[in-house]
C-alpha cells in the first residue's frame, strides 16, 4: 500500500509540473529592459518643445518699413555730416553729437541750414556707454534722414530704419543709397516711371523723388 501511495503522489507531481510548464510556455514573453538604454536628449521632440514667444516679442522683432517711417516723420532731409563730438554730461551719461549741413529739405523744417542729432552712447577716456543706435555717421558723407519728433532736450529723434547712406555705385560712379528702402513705391527721376521691383542700387535722385510722392 505504501508503494502504491508513493506512485500515486509521484504521478500527481509529474502532472502538476507538466501543467505548470505548459502554462508558462503559453504566456507572452516580456522583453527585458535594457540596462544601457541611452537617455533621451534635448534634441528629442518628445522631451523639448519649441520655445514659445514671449508677450511683445513679435512687436520687438517687427521692423518699420521706409514708407511707415517716412509717413510718421516730422522732417526728411538730405544732409552731409559735418562733425562728430562725444561728451560726458552731468550724471555720467555720455552722448555723441552729430552735426549736419542740410543740402535738401524734403519734408518739414523751416529752411534751417543745419541740424544736430544727440544720441546716447560713446566713449570719453576710459568711460564708455553703449550706443543706443548702431549707426556710424562719418564726417563728409551724405545721408537721407527721416527725423521724428524732438525729444525733451530739443533734439530730433531717429531710428536705425530711418537712416540711408549715400554711396558711390561701383557700376557708373553715380550716387545710390544704402540700404534699399522697403514698403514703398519707387519712381525714376528721369521720366517718372514706376519701378516694378526695388533695385539693389537705387539712385539717390530716384529715392528723393519717391519720398516726395508719399
Amino acid at each position: 500500500m505504501t508503494k502504491r501511495f508513493l506512485l500515486v503522489c509521484l504521478s500527481v507531481l509529474v502532472v502538476t509540473l507538466t501543467a505548470v510548464m505548459a502554462l508558462r510556455r503559453s504566456q507572452p514573453q516580456t522583453a527585458p529592459r535594457a540596462a544601457s538604454a541611452a537617455p533621451l536628449t534635448a534634441a528629442s521632440p518628445r522631451t523639448q518643445e519649441p520655445p514659445r514667444p514671449t508677450a511683445g516679442a513679435a512687436a520687438d522683432e517687427r521692423k518699420v518699413t521706409t514708407r511707415e517711417a517716412a509717413k510718421s516723420s516730422r522732417r526728411i532731409v538730405l544732409a552731409r555730416c559735418r562733425a562728430v563730438d562725444v561728451r560726458e554730461v552731468a550724471g555720467g551719461n555720455i552722448f555723441t553729437f552729430y552735426e549736419f549741413d542740410v543740402l535738401e529739405e524734403l519734408k518739414g523744417g523751416a529752411g534751417e541750414a543745419g541740424l544736430t542729432l544727440r544720441l546716447l552712447g560713446g566713449r570719453v577716456g576710459n568711460a564708455e556707454v553703449t550706443r543706443v543706435l548702431d549707426v556710424d555717421f562719418v564726417p563728409a558723407r551724405k545721408y537721407v534722414l527721416l527725423l521724428g519728433e524732438e525729444n525733451v532736450a530739443g533734439y530730433p529723434t531717429i531710428s536705425a530704419q530711418s537712416v540711408f547712406q549715400v554711396m558711390t555705385s561701383p557700376l557708373d560712379k553715380s550716387e545710390v543709397i544704402s540700404p534699399p528702402p522697403t514698403g514703398m513705391a519707387l519712381y525714376k527721376a528721369q521720366g517718372g516711371r514706376k519701378y516694378s521691383a526695388t533695385p539693389e542700387l537705387l539712385p539717390l535722385e530716384d529715392f528723393l523723388l519717391s519720398l516726395k510722392k508719399l
